[in-house]
């Protein structure tokens, strides 16, 4: 009885693995949306499967029959190591293409940080590529150096009356405008001796896109060293520029306000346009967000 079930299961396990495995291929296929050569490869597998149960079984006894069976095997192998690596370059290729959305968004959302530094210096957005990387690598913005803390408390009557001359009310707590006041008097207000409140220029570069945090957060996504002179290209594009548009000023109800459009095509997929900005609108909104 054993070895009768030993002879069984020697001549039927591989035929059977081959046939439940590709009717599991092709419930797969169905499921999942497997691209045609995986079709190809769940058939040949089911095919060689049934053949190989049905020779097994002594159904299918000449030469002929074996040599389809083989055939039928032997090409189901193939298909299914070509669907495989169809398979693979398909997780691959969406795998860039989310990768390449994700470093565009991050080129994007950087070229407009740049220019809103840039416009609260100047007014206006810069006008084109040159200007704005000569911004970003050169330029200097304020920084206010801040050390001290205002006191949770009133003015005393004396500290009022040398700070406005006068007998106003005290009504609320110190601020750090007051604070600051009393602090150029040392001698006086010993208190205030270490209050300091001080505007420096600084780095751009340094400040915004050199900072420990920025940097952790570009290596963990991926992205690679920031440049400045990168921006303006489209990831994966060969050399593809963004298209970057600005106006000084636009009418928007009584006021004159500075407009910009930043916008480029993803290599990828359906290669959808993606941008931020407006020259109709004083809006900076990502199509992303």
């Amino acid at each position: 009885m054993t070895s009768n079930l030993s002879i069984i299961l020697k001549k039927y396990s591989v035929p059977t693995m081959f046939f439940v495995m590709g009717i599991f291929m092709v419930v797969v296929g169905f499921t999942s949306a497997q691209q045609s050569l995986w079709y190809v490869a769940s058939l040949m597998v089911l095919v060689a499967g049934a053949l190989s149960l049905i020779y097994s079984g002594g159904f299918l006894k000449t030469k002929i029959g074996k040599i389809i069976g083989y055939f039928a095997g032997f090409s189901a192998l193939i298909a299914v190591y070509f669907s495989w690596t169809e398979v693979s370059s398909t997780v691959e290729y969406i795998e860039k293409s989310k990768f390449s959305k994700e470093l565009t968004i991050e080129n994007l959302n950087n070229i407009r940080t740049a220019q809103k530094a840039y416009r609260e210096l100047h007014g206006v957005y810069a006008p084109d590529w040159k200007t704005l990387e000569n911004f970003i690598k050169n330029g200097t913005v304020p920084e206010v150096i801040a050390k001290g803390f205002v006191p949770n408390r009133k003015l005393t009557p004396e500290e009022s009356k040398f700070i406005y001359k006068d007998n106003r009310p005290i009504d609320n707590n110190m601020t750090e405008l007051e604070a600051l006041a009393l602090s150029k008097y040392p001698s006086l207000y010993p208190e205030f001796k270490d209050f300091k409140r001080d505007t420096i220029q600084v780095s751009y570069l340094q400040k915004q896109f050199m900072n420990a945090s920025y940097i952790e957060r570009r290596e963990k996504a991926k992205f690679g060293k920031f440049y400045a002179d990168s921006l303006k290209y489209i990831p994966f594009t060969k050399g593809k520029l963004f298209t970057m548009q600005t106006k000084d000023s636009i009418a928007v109800g009584a006021e004159k306000l500075p407009a910009i459009e930043v916008k480029g095509r993803l290599p990828f997929g359906k290669k959808e346009e993606i941008f931020f900005g407006s020259l109709t609108l004083p809006d900076l909104t990502g199509s992303w967000e």
